[in-house]
């Protein structure tokens, strides 16, 4: 079984568990407050319960109290049948007590009241036949039959007032052992005192209470207190009993019966928080579960897709765990190999031939690093023959703990990219060969035209000094013709030296600026610059330029001195041609030169106030062939040798840039050594 199903199964029962414990919690709850609901009614009925049996006790306690009272004053007239006013006055008084309940007693022998107590505001009760009322025969002949004492009412008073009155039959004891009625005790009881003292008047009562049951007659008599809506409200009952007969009580609370406990919503909370706390850790569970799901969905999804997409990736790639077993592939790496997926997933690298994997598959035992040096491989496709070029690179797979958990194998074809490389190597290789050859025509043509320039500076400095000497020649000879002075023909001699001496350092400048074997050594800029100056005295403009050398005898470099007097010759004729312009302007023209020492180089600058270069040419003053004097001898090639030089051996450069009156040549240049 899968691992997946296994979540599946887990899920559907911890979704069935969750639901029968929420099922059980509203069950468990419905029937805890089921009881807790007839608990607390169950309360409050035992509450009115008690209440009710208080009052309960005091009917009882007081109606049977003064009853048994008036019964010891029954016995009295039964032991004297002949009593007057006056004894019956003596025996009842005792009766009337501070707190007693009676409001007044008669004794009627033969049915008919011939005594009274207290007399004074009953006289007219006295002589009443109960025979001829009927309200009152009635009650009369029903405690003559049941032969005890019993209690009717509540009935209005003659007096005023509402009263209960128990009647007494007395009967006299004949020596045949029979009775005869002697007559009727009747004891009138307040039933408003009656009810004070039970406590059905009390204020602060909190419920309501109803009484029925007139004449005692019980649960099927008349109501005679209270509201008949309180027997309809599912009272607490209570029977009170009678001499003879009982009433029946009945009490609900003030507000009626409540049926919502105040306790309900603890309860309910406590239920709630033991839910939470039993199903939180379950809902939790099965949370995580459904994420577990969703993402092992999502992570088998995207592993489809990444499948699909390594499977259509041109390159090769394959994947293996640290001990060497394959773990996964793409289809590209399976048709190099000639082998099918079941083959070679889930086994380990030792398990195959040399023949059956390549040894680039497997990566170097030296292989430590997080990814291995590219390696240029040469394989055959099976299925086309087709001689294919692969780069081959290991790369190591790393756990967020930095543990090595695999080795990502990857292979790029490059073998388009490869013989566009070499046909680019090739074209490039033709391009610099064809840019060399005509780096080394342009400058064997520049040399041709400073050996050119060179000539004519010299035929023009040699001309001079020949034509003195052909003078002097001629004067030595005339001299001696007329037959001279010795010191005069010996001042000519000496000059003629000194023009024989300058001729031969002019050869010697010559011969030194194209000599082939020049080597490198520490040159002085000044002197150098110096040199190249002397070399261009013949210069048409040479004469009205003034010349401002700032170089300091300090500024030094490892070079070629040809080079340098090259430079400055090159730097110093474009000045010269740029005056000579300025010189038919009527201007005059000077030419500045200094420099500062660089870390292993030099900064030189060289500027004029000969009006400057053309816009249009500024950007291009160093391209061959480029040049601002065309009706010159000049071909445009000295300034692009000047940077050729500095470029090529000195490593540095040459910029201009055009000044408020002239142009400004910045040049840079390092040590050969250094350089090189």
């Amino acid at each position: 079984m899968s691992h997946g199903s296994i979540l599946t199964r887990r899920l559907a029962w911890l979704s069935t568990l969750i639901a029968l414990l929420l099922l059980g919690f509203l069950l468990a709850l419905f029937l805890v407050e089921k009881f807790n609901n007839q608990r607390y009614l169950d309360h409050q009925r035992d509450r009115v319960h008690e209440k009710l049996q208080q009052i309960r006790h005091q009917f009882e306690t007081d109606i049977l109290s003064h009853s048994m009272l008036v019964q010891g004053l029954a016995s009295v007239i039964a032991a004297n049948p002949h009593i007057d006013q006056d004894e019956f006055t003596q025996a009842a008084s005792p009766l009337f007590y501070d707190h007693t309940l009676l409001r007044n007693i008669a004794a009627a022998p033969d049915l008919v009241i011939r005594f009274v107590y207290p007399m004074e505001g009953n006289e007219a009760a006295v002589g009443l036949d109960y025979r001829t009322t009927p309200e009152q025969f009635t009650t009369v002949l029903h405690a003559i039959e049941v032969g005890q004492p019993t209690l009717a009412g509540p009935v209005e008073l003659v007096q005023g007032g509402v009263g209960f009155i128990t009647r007494i039959p007395v009967n006299l004891d004949k020596n045949n052992g029979e009775s005869k009625l002697w007559g009727m005790i009747s004891a009138a009881i307040d039933a408003k005192a009656l009810y004070r003292n039970s406590g059905l008047l009390h204020p602060d009562t909190d419920v309501n209470i109803a009484l029925r049951g007139a004449d005692g007659t019980g649960a099927h008599g008349n109501i005679f207190w209270g509201s008949p809506d309180v027997f309809k409200a599912n009272p607490v009952l209570a029977t009170v009993r009678l001499p003879y007969g009982h009433w029946q009580l009945a009490a609900t609370p003030t507000d009626g019966w409540s049926h919502v406990p105040p306790n309900l919503w603890y309860i309910r909370s406590a239920y709630l928080l033991l839910t939470v706390l039993i199903t939180l850790p379950l809902i939790l569970l099965l949370r995580s579960t459904r994420t577990i799901i969703f993402a092992q969905k999502q992570t088998e999804q995207v592993a489809t897709q990444l499948q699909t997409l390594i499977d259509n990736f041109p390159d090769i790639i394959w994947l293996t765990d640290t001990n060497g077993r394959f773990l996964t592939c793409n289809a590209r790496f399976l048709e190099l190999l000639d082998i099918s997926e079941d083959e070679i997933v889930g086994k380990n690298e030792s398990e195959f031939n040399s023949s059956t994997l390549p040894c680039w598959v497997k990566p170097s035992t030296s292989f430590t690093t997080q990814e291995s040096k590219a390696k240029e491989v040469s394989l055959r496709c099976p299925h086309s023959n087709q001689q294919l070029l692969y780069s081959i690179v290991h790369i190591q797979i790393w756990d967020k703990s930095n543990q090595s958990i695999g080795i990502l194998g990857i292979g790029h074809d490059i073998t388009t990219h490869k013989m566009q490389e070499d046909f680019l190597q090739k074209r490039i290789d033709n391009a610099v060969s064809e840019i060399q050859e005509r780096d080394t025509i342009i400058a064997e043509q520049h040399r041709q035209q400073s050996i050119s320039r060179l000539i004519m500076n010299l035929a023009h400095q040699w001309r001079q000094p020949l034509n003195v000497i052909g003078l002097l020649v001629q004067e030595i000879d005339l001299e001696r013709t007329e037959q001279g002075t010795s010191q005069k023909i010996h001042t000519n001699c000496e000059e003629i030296m000194e023009e024989l001496l300058y001729l031969s350092r002019t050869i010697d400048h010559l011969t030194q600026l194209y000599k082939s074997s020049d080597d490198v050594c520490t040159i002085s800029l000044q002197n150098v610059y110096q040199e190249a100056q002397e070399l261009l005295q013949q210069h048409t403009a040479f004469s009205y330029v003034n010349f401002v050398n700032g170089l300091t005898p300090e500024l030094s470099l490892q070079a070629y001195r040809s080079d340098w007097i090259e430079i400055f010759l090159s730097l110093l004729e474009n000045a010269l041609d740029a005056a000579e312009r300025n010189f038919e302007s009527n201007q005059s023209t000077t030419i500045t030169i200094g420099g500062e020492t660089l870390h292993n180089g030099v900064r030189l600058t060289i500027t004029d106030n000969a009006g400057g270069i053309a816009p249009d040419l500024l950007h291009t003053i160093f391209d061959p062939y480029v040049t601002t004097s065309f009706q010159s001898r000049q071909k445009g090639l000295g300034l692009y040798t000047v940077r050729r030089i500095l470029r090529n051996r000195y490593h540095g450069d040459i910029t201009v840039e055009n000044t408020r009156c002239g142009a400004k040549f910045t040049l840079e240049a390092y040590n050969i050594k250094q350089a090189s």
